[in-house]
């Protein structure tokens, strides 16, 4: 079951909601601008969270359910304000991220995403130009622009629970972009057969991604995945600027 886009905006006389467990999917501005809306419960097992679900409610105006700039009801990262500055780490606990929850925020540095987080929605880092480093424990899913224009400069390493990763997901980053490691004893992305054909090669290469076509990961088949690249005969794929 989806709660669709504003499917409740403007509601004003909306106090307290409790989403059912039938519920998987909320999408874009649910409950904005529900302005008397102090208490919302949402279901154990969603996969979905679109942008800014509560915002101008009561709830999210009251500064007691915000813990340093971030906005989170239960194990969802819903939010994010101008609070929100320097190097975040994210609670414990935490399993999934909004769309577009830490957008524009230029003014953090660093994210460590806890082992617990296992989906990082669309756009959640889009666009935060001074963000230069991220910690993944052992997040599965990176969602389309995840963390596109960023300045991302040191390695990241995929680690080896991870299933997909979006569109965009790490492209036109401000500055050279660091390594992307491999967590021990795994290969970190699969491309189908074919993938490779639509990446465009550049000089100037800055990282590798080691290939294994025996994985069961699945990649967005988009040539601005990681800005340019290009697959060679020896299973790499070369990053470039």
């Amino acid at each position: 079951t989806t709660i669709e886009r504003s499917a409740f905006k403007s509601c004003t006389g909306i106090k307290s909601v409790v989403v059912p467990e039938s519920v998987t999917d909320i999408q874009d501005w649910a409950f904005l601008n529900c302005t008397a809306l102090c208490h919302i419960t949402l279901p154990q097992n969603l996969s979905h969270l679109g942008e800014s679900i509560v915002s101008s409610t009561a709830f999210y105006d009251n500064p007691d359910n915000w813990e340093n700039g971030v906005l989170y009801i239960g194990k969802y990262l819903v939010d994010t304000s101008s609070q929100t500055t320097g190097k975040i780490t994210v609670r414990d606990g935490t399993e999934k991220f909004s769309d577009y929850a830490f957008l524009s925020k230029r003014v953090i540095t660093s994210v460590y995403i806890p082992d617990s987080v296992s989906d990082i929605g669309t756009g959640t880092f889009l666009n935060c130009k001074n963000l230069i480093s991220i910690t993944l424990d052992k997040t599965v899913n990176i969602g389309d622009e995840a963390f596109e224009y960023c300045n991302i400069t040191n390695p990241i390493t995929i680690p080896n629970t991870i299933s997909t990763i979006g569109e965009y997901a790490f492209s036109e980053q401000q500055n050279e972009f660091g390594n992307i490691q491999v967590d021990t004893g795994t290969l970190a992305l699969y491309f189908p057969d074919g993938a490779g054909a639509v990446m465009e090669s550049y000089q100037d290469n800055y990282g590798t991604i080691i290939v294994d076509r025996g994985s069961t990961m699945s990649i967005a088949e988009n040539q601005y995945l990681f800005n340019y690249g290009s697959i060679t005969n020896d299973g790499n794929l070369l990053i470039a600027a």
